[in-house]
């Protein structure tokens, strides 16, 4: 079944060989009995040489140094998948840890529930559950806990990385929205999602995951903050509810304003919106 899987990993200012999903990935594809496809969308601002010889692994790299963002990598990544007539996308982003067990827990939950068409575990930074999350208001907010097995969409949101979703199932929602290049286009795919399905499988697996937004770097924080504003204006631009996301907004820029004592997070809150 693992041949029937595009993998796709989308990478930022790192070389694969480097990346925490990768080299965790090389351990999940190990006991395998085939190659695994494996399409490296690098949004680096240089094109890198792939450095890894591995023959558990049909390497296909992309390069787009013009940083296009996450929904255009899983839209080149879903064409990739029609030609080599693949089922089913795997996103991954570059710095989760992938349980070795992964492929074999998502083949029995995806014969135990035949019908469905998105696959997702369960994302935990510290402890704390990530995703499926619930979201209502236009904002996402934390499960205590999920159990494996069917999950209704209403009032709840999916992380992008770890999401297994078939390749029909995708065409059919539209892709992607490339108008949300990066925060926000997870929801924004789930948005489309539920249009047109009910319901995910939560799988057994949790995948440690590190959110970029956590960072206490504040030269990443502005900029982090910088690119959210943007996703903001993008998503409510085409889901609607912009009072409320500039409220949830507002809120993260006047918590970052006393944190560090700069203002200009107010300021960006209002040149972005």
């Amino acid at each position: 079944m693992t041949n029937k899987i595009l993998v796709v990993i989308v990478l930022y200012g790192i070389n694969l060989e480097d990346s925490l999903t990768y080299q965790t990935l090389n351990l999940s594809v190990t006991e395998s009995d085939s190659i695994v496809d494996l399409f490296v969308y690098d949004n680096s601002a240089t094109c890198n040489k792939i450095n890894v010889q591995n023959n558990k692994f049909n390497i296909i790299y992309k390069s787009d140094t013009t940083n296009s963002g996450i929904s255009k990598a899983y839209n080149k990544a879903a064409d990739y998948a029609s030609e080599c007539q693949k089922d089913w996308l795997l996103f991954l982003d570059q710095d989760s840890n992938i349980p070795k067990n992964l492929f074999s827990v998502f083949n029995e939950f995806k014969d135990k529930f035949s019908n469905e068409k998105l696959f997702v575990p369960v994302l935990k930074q510290n402890n704390i559950i990530l995703s499926p999350c619930k979201f209502k208001f236009m904002k996402g907010s934390s499960f205590s806990s999920v159990l494996p097995g069917i999950l209704s969409l209403e009032n709840v949101s999916v992380f992008n990385s770890g999401i297994f979703i078939d390749l029909n199932a995708f065409r059919k929602v539209g892709g992607y929205d490339e108008n949300v290049p990066l925060d926000f286009s997870d929801h924004s795919f789930i948005f489309r999602y539920k249009k047109w399905f009910s319901n995910i499988v939560v799988i057994p697996i949790v995948i440690e995951h590190e959110l970029s937004s956590k960072s206490s770097d504040q030269t990443i924080i502005l900029r982090r903050f910088i690119q959210y504003c943007k996703g903001v204006r993008a998503f409510s631009s085409i889901e609607g509810g912009k009072g409320l996301l500039f409220f949830w907004t507002a809120l993260r820029a006047v918590k970052l304003s006393f944190q560090f004592k700069n203002f200009q997070y107010i300021k960006i809150l209002f040149d972005k919106n």
